[in-house]
């Protein structure tokens, strides 16, 4: 099924005369909850997984610097590395998880604006898609990379614990 055919409620002569004034009303509580999980995602979602990433490459340092009697601590540094690993993967998947969320609630906010008078997230898209001078870059595409580095930079580190340890 369409999101045209899925978004289909009654048509506005069954609906009768509030059908335009509720439309509007759906869909700019739509466009606020859109804007939400949006902000929910730049704001909770980074910072937590930033801030997770950088307690446990702390931890490592603190971890490393204090050279510790050398096969225990290898092992806690080894096991910090895999958990800033399996960390970043699932990064990464709640990025995915988001990116997916979000394309769908503009999708529909797209649709409704089929039945309004302007079509504005519609044109603006359009508008930032194939203006050469204003080539966008998707956020997602920009926050995958932090993951990566922190992925990187975990990798290098398990790495250098695996050859110390043996």
């Amino acid at each position: 099924m369409s999101i045209e055919e899925t978004l289909k409620g009654q048509d506005k002569e069954s609906y009768g005369e509030n059908y335009q004034n509720h439309l509007i009303e759906q869909y700019k509580i739509y466009v606020e909850l859109a804007d939400r999980v949006s902000q929910r995602r730049l704001n909770s979602m980074t910072t937590f997984f930033t801030s997770v990433n950088t307690l446990l490459l702390s931890g490592y340092g603190i971890l490393a610097s204090l050279k510790l009697d050398k096969p225990n601590s290898n092992k806690w540094l080894i096991l910090i590395t895999i958990s800033g690993i399996l960390l970043c993967i699932n990064w990464r998947g709640v990025t995915d998880s988001y990116k997916k969320l979000l394309t769908g609630k503009f999708r529909i906010i797209h649709e409704i604006e089929n039945n309004l008078p302007m079509r504005l997230f519609s044109a603006e898209w359009e508008s930032i898609s194939f203006d050469s001078d204003c080539r966008y870059t998707r956020y997602t595409s920009i926050e995958k990379i932090i993951p990566l580095v922190f992925l990187v930079i975990y990798s290098i580190l398990l790495i250098s614990a695996l050859i110390s340890f043996f």
